[in-house]
C-alpha cells in the first residue's frame, strides 16, 4: 500500500471501508456458525451435513443441536492445511464417546453409544462467554489466559 494515498481524504476513506468491511466480516453476529473471514478451525460432519466453528478470529462458537440414533458416529475435522488444533471432548463419555483419534490429531470420530445428551467441549480461551460450560469469560492468572471449556456443539442420543 502507498502511503501517500492515505494523506488524501479519498485514500483513507477507502481504507476506512476497507477495515469497516473487515469489521463486519469478523463482527460478533458472524461468529455463530461458519465465518466469511478465515476458514474454521473445526468442522463436524454428520451423515450428510457439515457444521464449522472457529472462523473468525479462531473464536469457537456454538452450533446448536444434532439428534443422533445410538450407534451413529459423527466425525470432528480440523480442516484443511490448518495445525491440528483442540479436538472436542465428551461432557458426557457414556453418552456421546471418541472411538478414534488420528495420528496426526486432525480428526476424530465420536459414537452416540446410549440415550442421553451430551455437550462437545473444547478447551479453548477463544469462545463466547455465554458458550462456556463452566467458567465465565476466559479467565485470566497473572497474565496467562486459563482455557476454559467452551460448548460447540450438543448432542441428543435417541434409541436406535
Amino acid at each position: 500500500m502507498d502511503v501517500r494515498n492515505l494523506r488524501s481524504p479519498l485514500g483513507c476513506a477507502a481504507v476506512l471501508i476497507g477495515m469497516a468491511g473487515l469489521a463486519y466480516a469478523c463482527g460478533p453476529d458472524r461468529f455463530r456458525g461458519a465465518s466469511s473471514c478465515a476458514p474454521p478451525a473445526l468442522e463436524f460432519h454428520v451423515g450428510f451435513s457439515t457444521r464449522q466453528t472457529g472462523g473468525c478470529a479462531g473464536v469457537y462458537g456454538y452450533l446448536g443441536l444434532v439428534k443422533l440414533k445410538t450407534g451413529r458416529v459423527l466425525t470432528a475435522e480440523v480442516p484443511g492445511a490448518r495445525p491440528a488444533g483442540p479436538l472436542p471432548e465428551s461432557s458426557a463419555p457414556a453418552v456421546v464417546s471418541v472411538v478414534s483419534r488420528s495420528s496426526n490429531g486432525h480428526t476424530e470420530k465420536l459414537k452416540a453409544v446410549a440415550e442421553g445428551a451430551a455437550d462437545l467441549i473444547v478447551r479453548t480461551p477463544i469462545c463466547h462467554e455465554e458458550d462456556f460450560v463452566t467458567t465465565p469469560s476466559p479467565r485470566f492468572v497473572g497474565s496467562k489466559a486459563v482455557s476454559g471449556p467452551c460448548r460447540v456443539l450438543r448432542i441428543e442420543v435417541t434409541g436406535g
